[in-house]
């Protein structure tokens, strides 16, 4: 079933971290820059000196979701560029209102209220009218995203210089920051991994091993908890560690559910 979009959870002031130093650059280009829609020449603009800066990098993930909100996508998105070099967090779907697109069963729009389970669900998709609603959906999302993929040249050209190494420290660090002042019951278990990186592990993976296991076989421990226990808010500060603010596009009612979230 379609992933439930990001919540945002507002961590305290203490967690942020200072910004990562880096060029502020952004192009400035005008009529390129400002004209709706003509994303090619936005995305060639950013990438015509052969590297896409700090300020550049949040440039093209607010023009791709601009596109995205034009072209009959919903969804939110964040964007901590300390602790990631794109997207950090989000989720999104095309407008059950678009000419053309099918929607699922009214059972499966609101399966709590009508009882249904994940199992007929499931079944449903495997289902001969489930694959044909599932297909034409993925042809139809297909082409609504076409124009937008022209940022995923700028999201390839941003992740060959990822600092990968770095990148991991940081975030493990706000992780146990974060740790620290929302879910202090758990504050000294996170102090107690040491930090490593290398081919087959990094910091975080250590980091969510140690709670949530190898599998995750104890992930549903901590979710499955009310929104203020300090078990979900540990979950969250592996999600969103700086507590940056969640971005919403497209129709103000989008919730993630029932439809394909990526």
């Amino acid at each position: 079933m379609a992933a439930i979009a990001a919540t945002v959870f507002a961590m305290c002031a203490a967690c942020g971290m200072p910004n990562q130093s880096a060029s502020n650059e952004r192009f400035v280009d005008g009529d390129v820059a400002n004209v709706s829609g003509n994303w090619q020449a936005i995305a060639d603009a950013i990438m015509a000196d052969g590297k896409v800066t700090r300020a550049e990098t949040e440039q093209a993930i607010e023009s791709y979701y601009q596109c995205m909100d034009e072209n009959g996508f919903s969804g939110s998105y964040a964007i901590d560029l300390d602790i990631y070099y794109w997207v950090n967090d989000g989720s999104w779907g095309l407008d059950p209102d678009v000419p053309g697109y099918q929607r699922l069963p009214e059972r499966f729009q609101d399966p709590d209220a009508l009882g249904t389970t994940q199992d007929d669900f499931s079944s449903y998709l495997r289902s001969a009218e489930g694959k044909a609603l599932m297909a034409n959906n993925d042809k139809l999302e297909k082409e609504h995203r076409e124009p937008c993929k022209v940022f995923d040249k700028v999201d390839e050209m941003a992740q060959a210089a990822v600092d990968w190494a770095a990148y991991d420290r940081r975030k493990f660090d706000a992780i146990v920051r974060c740790i620290a002042a929302n879910a202090p019951a758990y504050a000294d278990r996170a102090r107690s991994v040491a930090y490593g990186f290398g081919d087959t592990s990094t910091g975080v993976m250590k980091l969510s091993e140690e709670f949530f296991g190898k599998d995750d076989e104890h992930w549903a421990e901590f979710v499955s908890k009310p929104a203020g226990s300090e078990e979900y808010k540990l979950n969250q500060c592996f999600r969103n560690p700086n507590g940056v603010p969640m971005r919403y596009f497209g129709q103000a009612e989008y919730s993630g559910e029932n439809r394909g979230a990526q």
